[in-house]
C-alpha cells in the first residue's frame, strides 16, 4: 500500500522486517517515438507512418501505482488510435489532412491518457512513407494533372488568339478602307 508521495530530498529508513519500496518517476517532459507503423487506409493503400508524442507525468500515483508500465500503455494507446484513425480514411483524405491528424487523434485519447497520470503537450506525424509502387503511381497522377492543366492553358490561349483573328477579320470586312 502507498503511504505517501515523497518530495525532493534525502530520506533514510531503518532496515527491519517492514519492507520499504520507493518508486521514482521522471516528471520532466519526455518524447516517445512510435515508428514504422505499417498501416492500411480505408482504400487498402499500405503506408508506413512515424509518429511522435511529447508527454509528461502529472500524477505520479496514477502513473506508478494505478498503472503498470505507463509508458508502454501510452505507446499501445497511441498506436491503436493511429491505426483506427488511418483505417477510417482513404489515402487522398489522409494526405489532405496530414496537418490535423495528430490533433484529432489526441482528442480521441485524452481521457485515457489522463487515466495514466499523464498529459500530452504535443504529437505529430514525422513521416508518411509510401511503398515504391504507390509512390510511382502518385507521381504519374501528378504528372497527368500538370499536363491537363498545361493543355487547358494552351487551349485557352489558342481560343483567345482565334477570337482575336476573327475580330480583326470582321473589322476588315466591315471597314473597307
Amino acid at each position: 500500500t502507498i503511504v505517501k508521495e515523497l518530495t525532493a530530498g534525502t530520506y533514510y529508513f531503518w532496515n527491519n522486517a517492514i519492507s520499504v519500496e520507493v518508486k521514482s518517476v521522471d516528471i520532466r517532459q519526455q518524447q516517445m517515438e512510435i515508428s514504422g507503423q505499417e498501416l492500411l487506409t480505408k482504400d487498402k493503400a499500405a503506408l508506413r507512418i512515424n509518429f511522435f508524442v511529447r508527454y509528461q507525468v502529472v500524477d505520479a500515483i496514477k502513473a506508478l501505482v494505478n498503472n503498470k508500465e505507463f509508458d508502454k500503455q501510452l505507446y499501445v494507446l497511441m498506436q491503436l488510435a493511429l491505426r483506427a484513425f488511418v483505417g477510417g480514411f482513404t489515402l487522398d483524405e489522409l494526405l489532405s489532412r496530414k496537418d490535423t491528424i495528430s490533433k484529432e487523434i489526441l482528442e480521441q485519447v485524452t481521457n485515457k491518457i489522463n487515466d495514466l497520470g499523464l498529459t500530452v503537450s504535443d504529437a505529430g506525424i514525422r513521416d508518411i512513407i509510401l511503398p515504391g509502387d504507390m509512390k510511382d503511381i502518385l507521381n504519374q497522377v501528378l504528372v497527368a494533372e500538370k499536363k491537363a492543366q498545361a493543355n487547358t492553358i494552351m487551349r485557352r490561349e489558342e481560343t483567345a488568339s482565334t477570337r482575336s483573328l476573327l475580330n480583326t477579320a470582321k473589322l476588315m470586312e466591315d471597314n473597307e478602307m
